[in-house]
């Protein structure tokens, strides 16, 4: 079978203007490029382009203006790398040269660095307790006593506890607030139940959940009074944008109460959702069970603070649906969409992507890439092979619950607070379960979270962990072969693809997470398995604060 050319070009083209072509075949020396070549990674997509101009250093020059859409083709049409044109090195004396370098559009993730958003936040310490002129405001009639963040004794589940402290002798409340730092909110959803000192049938009671304009309740949307005998459970959905705070107020009309008793309402559970039109997933209960979908808010986030990235092809959506209900995401101060995407993706194995459109991609590791297969020899495949200091066959994680505690989560067997099996690695071909040890990682501490979702992290860890083992490099030279034996220029091969080694020990797919491929060597460098950041930095990019509410 003949092989395909590996020629490839390079078209610049800006919105609504023209189109500039470099290559081989073109008359003008000026547009030949020479020393090209282009990456791609994953997560990420395509990554850095960059040739040679035989041009003077002295002029401009239309095709070299900051921007612009770079794509590599190669015979036939067939894209292999997009980006947009970033810097042009100039180099005058002897050598007259202009070396453009290019990014992939996944750059465009980090261009607004203004990026924020409360996509549900249950954190317990993010309330305060109600402002200076909010007692100013009601100092000449009421009495305010200040909340706390507690473990609520009769079911030892943390609650922000609004409470009075009898007796006392004029109208007295207990709110507190929290604080969407000037973004609107959509919603309020919240739990309470009553201590027993709390009677319900005593009409000068009376406990409401509000959202408002400002901490001193100038304009509120109230739940009304939700003096019963309880527990309940509710949502406060905004009117209007204008709402930007959110607060829970216990209040008793009259002097009442035994000196020293502790009259509390235990709100159980209170999340703020933004005003970003996304479904709450879940059911409502007296600790949460509401949460949101990577998958609704890395669209969200694309669309709203990335708009040249389309999420969908040919009318169909590039960012397949997610299933896990993270319970916490909120992102009050300026952030990017990479930052957003990387908490959002931090529970499962899923990879993203940008490629030529530009389009933004999110899939599982196994609904997308290509398959390649090669030969050991040619390929000059060197595999790391398993590392001592990397291999674990549990993993225990800490975590902090919103009243501070420090809990974990490990193995069965492990002493910690909450035991998942999942946190084992029971696969006979684990070195370490093969040599009869038991080596489990202690993973640092998240910060704020649920037992469920340091579980999740704990789950991805091992995975992640797992990989390392068969990490290596390749080099394709010309041409591979995809899995139907089918000749392709090994440009073609991109990150997120697997590549099996036809006469290799092992040969198992082996996924690809970088390449590097030089025009002038034909040559395409592939690594293998291992994600881009070495151990230490895999760690930091999942050690992130998962806040919700749990224990």
């Amino acid at each position: 079978m003949d092989r395909p050319p590996t020629r490839l070009s390079v078209q610049i083209g800006f919105p609504g203007g023209p189109q500039y072509r470099w290559g081989l075949d073109e008359p003008n020396p000026a547009n030949v490029p020479t020393n090209l070549s282009f990456s791609t990674t994953m997560p990420g997509g395509a990554e850095q382009m960059s040739c040679n101009l035989a041009r003077r250093a002295d002029a401009d020059y239309p095709d070299l203006q900051e921007f612009g859409t770079v794509t590599v083709y190669g015979a036939g049409g067939e894209i292999a790398w997009q980006g947009r044109l970033e810097t042009t090195p100039r180099t005058s004396g002897s050598q007259l040269q202009i070396t453009p370098g290019a990014v992939g559009w996944q750059a465009h993730l980090d261009d607004e660095q203004n990026a924020r958003m409360i996509y549900i936040d249950s954190d317990l310490t993010r309330w305060q307790p109600t402002t200076v002129q909010r007692k100013l405001n009601t100092i000449s009639a009421w009495d305010e006593q200040d909340p706390t963040v507690v473990t609520d004794p009769s079911a030892g589940v943390p609650a922000l506890q609004t409470a009075l402290t009898g007796a006392w002798s004029r109208n007295a409340f207990s709110e507190a607030f929290y604080d969407a730092k000037s973004l609107p909110l959509g919603a309020l959803n919240y739990a309470w139940k009553i201590g027993s000192t709390v009677n319900s049938a005593d009409a000068n009671w009376t406990w409401f959940a509000c959202v408002s304009n400002d901490a001193e309740q100038s304009s509120i949307d109230s739940s009304g009074s939700l003096r019963a005998a309880g527990p309940g459970t509710g949502t406060r959905t905004a009117t209007t944008a204008t709402r930007t705070f959110a607060i829970v107020s216990q209040q008793y009309v009259g002097g009442a109460g035994i000196s020293q008793e502790i009259y509390p309402v235990f709100w159980t559970y209170l999340a703020a959702i933004g005003n970003h039109g996304i479904t709450i997933q879940g059911t409502l209960t007296a600790t949460g069970g509401l949460g949101i979908l990577a998958s609704d808010v890395i669209q969200h986030a694309v669309n709203t603070w990335a708009p040249k990235l389309a999420t969908s092809r040919n009318g169909i959506t590039t960012i397949e649906p997610s299933t896990f209900i993270i319970p916490q995401l909120s992102f009050p101060d300026p952030t990017t969409v990479s930052n957003i995407i990387t908490a959002a993706t931090a529970y499962g194995l899923v990879d993203w992507w940008v490629d030529e459109g530009p389009t933004f991609n999110i899939a599982s590791r196994e609904n997308h890439g290509r398959d390649w297969r090669a030969r050991v020899g040619p390929s000059g495949l060197q595999e790391t092979g398993p590392q001592v200091d990397h291999l674990y066959n549990a993993v225990i994680v800490s975590f902090n619950d919103v009243t501070g505690r420090s809990r974990t989560v490990g193995p069965p067997g492990e002493t910690v607070n909450t035991t998942d099996s999942s946190l084992q690695d029971t696969d006979p071909a684990n070195p370490v379960n093969a040599a009869g040890l038991w080596r489990p990682y202690e993973y640092p501490n998240i910060g704020v979270s649920t037992p469920a979702g340091a579980i999740a992290v704990g789950q991805r860890f091992l995975l992640e962990n797992k990989q390392r083992s068969t990490a290596g490099q390749a080099q394709i030279i010309g041409h591979v072969q995809d899995a139907a034996g089918v000749w392709w220029p090994s440009w073609a091969i991109r990150a997120g693809d697997r590549i099996t080694f036809t006469d290799a020990h092992d040969p198992v797919p082996r996924r690809i997470t970088r390449t590097q491929y030089s025009d002038s060597s034909r040559a395409c460098q592939l690594d293998l398995d291992s994600p881009p950041q070495d151990l230490s930095q895999l760690l930091a990019r999942y050690s992130i604060a998962l806040t919700g509410l749990g224990v």
